[in-house]
């Protein structure tokens, strides 16, 4: 029964979500956006507008709120099919588990051996093979935590380092295959130790970096098609990796592990 009501929940979560992107959609400007890669540009990249059939070239300097509205409705418009999707897939199984759960007399369910693992050998499982890494990501490995793990900066060692503490399984930048086909690697990949729900933390360290923002926007649209979204199963901080304050990004940390994780 605990299956069927976080799927239930689930389903009211995608149908507020489905709902809400319906409306936005219905108030974005007529048209798509196309791109189109250009290195003589400064940002390397030109943007149309296709309408009735044409491509309309549209500068950022005067056409920049345009550009915006353009691509958040690209954006929003792939996350509704993802979503519905998903919906439908969703009440399938409701439907599934449910036709389960009454297909067996309640005086036989003692002599059932059940299929499913239990929460603890999930999570020994888990925690057996975690804090490993098996991305592809190009980069160095600069900090290393207290167990030994090889990260990229103080903010990710903080977060490995109190996530161990408070002996929250995770895993380091494990690649995972997305909805949109592109290859994935998430700072980590987390075991709630009370539920057993999986939950991926994101740092953002280097906002200022053009390159590293378009690719923090790829990046987080791949996990919204794939149902890896903020508020749900997504986590992420941001802090200049440059000039972090070591004691308020540790509080934070704490405070998200506490409220999310426990």
């Amino acid at each position: 029964m605990q299956l069927i009501k976080e799927l239930e929940n689930r389903k009211t979560f995608l149908e507020s979500v489905i709902r809400q992107l319906e409306f936005n959609l219905s108030r974005y400007p007529e048209g798509t956006i196309q791109f189109a890669h250009d290195y003589e540009y400064e940002n390397n990249v030109r943007y149309f507008r296709h309408l009735n059939g044409k491509d309309i070239y549209l500068s950022e300097k005067t056409n920049k709120v345009l550009i915006r509205n353009l691509i958040q409705k690209r954006y929003e418009t792939k996350a509704l099919k993802k979503y519905s999707k998903e919906l439908k897939l969703v009440e399938n199984l409701i439907a599934f588990r449910k036709d389960m759960t009454v297909s067996i007399p309640e005086h036989a369910t003692g002599y059932i051996r059940k299929v499913e693992l239990p929460l603890n050998e999930i999570l020994t499982r888990f925690a057996n093979n975690s804090h490993g890494s098996s991305s592809n990501r190009s980069g160095q490995y600069r900090v290393t935590t207290n167990e030994g793990v090889l990260v990229r900066s103080k903010a990710e060692q903080i977060i490995a380092d109190e996530l161990f503490d408070y002996k929250v399984p995770f895993k380091y930048e494990l690649g995972m295959k997305c909805a949109d086909q592109s290859f994935r690697s998430p700072d980590f990949t987390i075991m709630n130790p009370v539920t057993g729900k999986v939950f991926y933390w994101e740092h953002f360290g280097m906002m200022d970096r053009p390159d590293y923002l378009m690719d923090m926007v790829d990046k987080m649209n791949s996990y919204s098609l794939t149902g890896i979204v903020p508020g749900d199963n997504l986590i992420f901080t941001i802090a200049d990796n440059r000039r972090l304050d070591v004691k308020g990004f540790t509080n934070q940390v704490r405070k998200i592990i506490e409220r999310v994780l426990l």
